[in-house]
């Protein structure tokens, strides 16, 4: 990939960090290298001695894991970070300005990419993630109001292993299960599995055929 960090000098405090059990090699854009540090700096205040496993770019998104010199520490440490990885979406990977998802108009791969560095030719927007920061006027009630934020995004397969195609996300909850939905964006066909039959937070997500179905059954699963 073009303007990657890889092994840049520049970024050695953190190569020399890498769990020996992986590559150290940062496979992701230069255009995130200050989320990048941000990263780093927040888990090294909480764990001096963590240790990287990987950064990356997947599914258009900054991936930072990490293994914790304890690992109690782990989900403490996730939270900490999960906010930089959110906001990866919204700066772009190659130049560090104002981005957001985009795919490839052949295959679908996901980028996130400001508007000069992706071509209209090459890239169209991806359209697949929407946040509702303020109640929808036809689902205004008292109840409801403490479920915003709320996004809705499209499921990664399609409804396969939940049943619909679009996924409404309660952020009030967050704290509590963020780490497991985000290792389902993240994982392979088993952590889909796990999460979609066997996790207990798919109770509090809305799941439908289209982004208004998705967010009635979140009303439904909550409040009725």
């Amino acid at each position: 990939m073009f303007n990657q960090i890889g092994k840049d000098e520049s970024f050695s405090d953190l190569l020399n960090r890498f769990d020996e059990a992986y590559h150290p090699w940062i496979d992701a854009g230069k255009g995130w290298g200050n989320l990048i540090r941000e990263c780093h700096e927040k888990l090294v205040s909480f764990d001096p001695n963590y240790k990287i496993a990987q950064i990356k770019e997947k599914f258009g998104g900054l991936r930072y894991y990490f293994n914790a010199s304890n690992p109690a520490y782990t989900r403490s440490m996730h939270d900490r970070i999960i906010s930089l990885e959110k906001k990866s979406y919204e700066v772009c990977e190659i130049c560090g300005a104002v981005g957001k998802l985009r795919k490839t108009i052949d295959s679908g791969w996901l980028k996130t990419l400001c508007d000069e560095h992706a071509s209209k030719e090459t890239y169209t927007d991806a359209g697949d993630i929407f946040s509702f920061t303020q109640p929808n006027p036809t689902n205004k009630t008292t109840e409801n109001l403490t479920l915003y934020p709320i996004v809705i995004r499209e499921s990664r397969y399609q409804g396969t292993y939940e049943g619909g195609k679009w996924h409404a996300i309660p952020e009030c909850y967050s704290d509590t299960w963020n780490m497991d939905y985000f290792e389902y964006l993240h994982g392979d066909d088993d952590a889909a599995t796990a999460f979609w039959w066997e996790s207990d937070a798919v109770k509090k997500i809305g799941v439908g055929k289209t982004p208004n179905d998705a967010l009635a059954d979140l009303f439904k699963k909550n409040f009725i």
